[in-house]
């Protein structure tokens, strides 16, 4: 897998994903280029809804993790005009909103949806409507 390429499965992206954003240093400039490529990727996944609410979970923990550990990958006006990374976040709160995918995941996987969405910068009100 390279950054977010078409290359490698859903699962070696996730897999990816979920180790650059607990493992790499924050500067480090292949984990920086891996997250606008992913993300563009994820939210095309999300898209042509071929994430389950598990994968779509396991996305948004990677996401707020990278955030609470490197802050967020695009600024405020970035992800507000269009950036993917704020594409990626909208996506996955629009996605983990809707029933079908929210009604997958267990208690404790809803109160992590819950605390991984309160640890990204972005708001997510249907989200949180969603879970409470």
């Amino acid at each position: 897998l390279v950054g977010g390429s078409l290359l490698g499965t859903t699962e070696q992206l996730l897999d990816a994903a979920t180790a650059v954003a607990e493992l790499a240093p924050c500067d480090c400039q292949g984990a920086l280029d891996f997250w606008p490529a992913s993300a563009a990727r994820f939210s095309r996944l999300c898209a042509s809804n071929s994430l389950d609410g598990h994968q779509l979970l396991q996305v948004l923990a990677a996401c707020a993790a990278w955030e609470q550990r490197c802050g967020p990958v695009e600024t405020v006006a970035q992800r507000s005009s269009g950036g993917a990374w704020g594409h990626l976040l909208r996506s996955l709160g629009g996605r983990l909103s809707d029933s079908r995918h929210m009604d997958q995941l267990s208690l404790q996987e809803v109160v992590k949806v819950a605390r991984c969405a309160g640890a990204l910068a972005d708001q997510q009100p249907r989200l949180a409507a969603t879970v409470g």
